[in-house]
């Protein structure tokens, strides 16, 4: 029995109303009903104030049960709007069901079909039959939004004035450029340009007409359309007299495709906010190998959008034969997206493949803030590319390498050196504008993470000679690290590893020693990962 004198039970009607959809709203992604329906089952009060409140059930979640839809479509019927979802439904069950939405065209503001099966002939009605003057966001998904065809739902300017968010696979986009003009969130992916004949050109338009207000792009798998006949010189001049696209308000920006798809685009991108959270993966087209060569890499990021890789804190760089990739991390709070940047290239050759020199070359404008650096590479690289890229990050504390055959190459980056300082309040020829200083990369270094490659137990061996040589000649200029944590590789022995370099401790260049094998060696990248440092292991 409910106590009625508690101050929950006083409150007036309406407010108990804001409450309940205040919990509605408040339901995990992706948004289910289960959680507020508890709230009917509390009291007998509480079932009729949520009963005929219309804004608790604007929200529809079209079920094998249509009663339910029956009965979600009577008690919202006070509310202006509603949003439909329908997902992963049997096709007859869709067909059955979109008849009872017609009857709701008006209000419709909102349209989700994911997951379906084949098309829906009541769907196509819908949409080509009927206004639907509210609509703002439609999603038509198939599993793994992925499509094997093309279906055309007759998508136009006149019955959807207000669309706002647009997600399709294997559904028709139009080609009228004023479609895009409202839009906040464009999704497009397979098999969604074939019959409206939608070419790169009318891309552009599109997103020409979206620019100033689109906030997330993803074009994942998406790929305009093609002339069998090629181009027409009217065609490639238009291209290149296009206007340059300026995103202002672009938080999210999702392209996986091939180069022939993705660098066009990004030649015309010229504007990003700097907080624009990027995720790009490229397949490098034949074609573009040839064409860019080892310079694919610079034209997947061009050098006028490469200010927003400057937040990033955390970088995580894989080189191999053929792919790379890069991840930026920031651990701020103030990104929605912690990992703003991931930038791929895959399907290359010992050719096209970037190497370790690209670094320095992207992420320059992050020297600022990067901390954390993790690189793993099998490519060849020499010392100078080491010594060029720790230079590039003064302000790194975290470094990890692996790689056991160029930790010698670290260790000797890593070396103290006199080099020449220019000095310009001194007047050039007066013999003094320039001096020498000792100059010392990854000067604020605190951990460093090597591999370890077996070595005769009578050889003192590359990496700690130059190890123990770089770390002393830190000495007085750098503070000493914190932490070296040595990695031993599968089917290497782990016995005799931690004598082989308890002499940093003893000889006082390093705080602590870290031993760990390989599958701690995982778990530390996870750690770098969700933030700036990670550890572990045997110390």
């Amino acid at each position: 029995m409910p106590t009625w004198d508690t101050p929950i039970h006083q409150l007036p009607v309406e407010l108990l109303a804001k409450v309940f959809t205040t919990v509605a709203q408040d339901a995990p992604s992706p948004p289910s009903p289960a959680s507020w329906l508890q709230l009917l089952l509390v009291c007998r009060h509480w079932k009729e104030v949520a009963s005929t409140w219309g804004p608790l059930w604007r929200v529809i979640h079209v079920s094998t049960n249509l009663d339910w839809l029956r009965l979600c479509i009577k008690r919202s019927s006070r509310s202006s709007s509603i949003d439909v979802h329908i997902n992963a439904l049997p096709a007859a069950t869709i067909e059955v069901a979109i008849p009872h939405i017609i009857t709701q065209a008006p209000r419709v503001r909102a349209l989700h079909v994911t997951g379906y099966a084949e098309p829906s002939q009541m769907l196509s009605a819908l949409l080509a039959c009927y206004e639907l003057p509210l609509l703002e966001e439609l999603s038509i998904l198939p599993p793994g939004r992925r499509s094997e065809r093309e279906y055309q739902y007759m998508l136009s300017t006149a019955r959807h004035p207000r669309i706002r968010a647009l997600a399709l696979s294997g559904a028709t986009v139009p080609r009228d450029s004023g479609f895009f003009a409202n839009m906040r969130s464009l999704r497009l992916h397979d098999h969604c340009c074939e019959l409206s004949k939608l070419s790169f050109l009318d891309l552009l338009d599109a997103l020409e007409a979206a620019a100033p207000v689109l906030e997330e792009l993803d074009l994942s798998r998406f790929t305009p359309y093609v002339n069998p006949a090629g181009p027409s010189e009217e065609t490639a001049q238009a291209l290149h007299s296009h206007a340059p696209l300026h995103f202002l308000r672009l938080r999210r920006f999702c392209a996986e495709n091939s180069s022939a798809a993705v660098l066009p685009l990004m030649y015309h991108i010229r504007g990003l906010p700097a907080d624009v959270t990027l995720h790009i993966r490229c397949g490098l087209h034949p074609l573009d190998a040839e064409r860019h060569r080892t310079r694919a890499l610079e034209a997947l990021v061009p050098f006028h959008l490469r200010y927003a890789l400057g937040p990033a804190q955390t970088l995580v760089a894989t080189f191999t034969r053929n792919r790379f990739s890069a991840r930026a991390i920031v651990s701020s709070p103030a990104f929605a997206h912690p990992e703003r940047t991931t930038i791929e290239l895959h399907n290359l050759t010992p050719d096209t493949a970037p190497r370790l020199a690209i670094l320095p070359t992207l992420f320059a404008v992050a020297a600022p803030h990067l901390a954390a650096l993790h690189v793993q590479t099998d490519r060849p690289s020499v010392q100078g590319d080491w010594d060029a890229l720790l230079s590039t990050f003064p302000a790194l504390t975290h470094l990890r390498v692996e790689g056991a055959r160029y930790a010698p190459l670290v260790a000797r980056a890593l070396l103290a050196a006199e080099g020449p300082v220019v000095r310009p309040h001194y007047r050039a020829g007066a013999g003094g504008d320039r001096a020498t200083a000792v100059i010392v990369r990854c000067p604020v270094l605190a951990e460093l993470r090597l591999d370890w490659e077996n070595e005769p137990p009578d050889s003192r061996g590359a990496l700690r000679k130059w190890l123990g040589e770089g770390l002393r000649s830190r000495a007085g200029h750098a503070p000493k690290l914190r932490l070296f944590g040595i990695y031993r590789l599968p089917g290497m022995r782990e016995g005799g590893l931690r004598d082989a370099f308890k002499w940093l401790v003893e000889e006082g260049l390093v705080d602590a020693l870290e031993v760990m094998g390989y599958p701690a060696m995982q778990a530390a990248l996870g750690a770098v990962i969700n933030g700036v440092g990670g550890g572990g292991g045997e110390r």
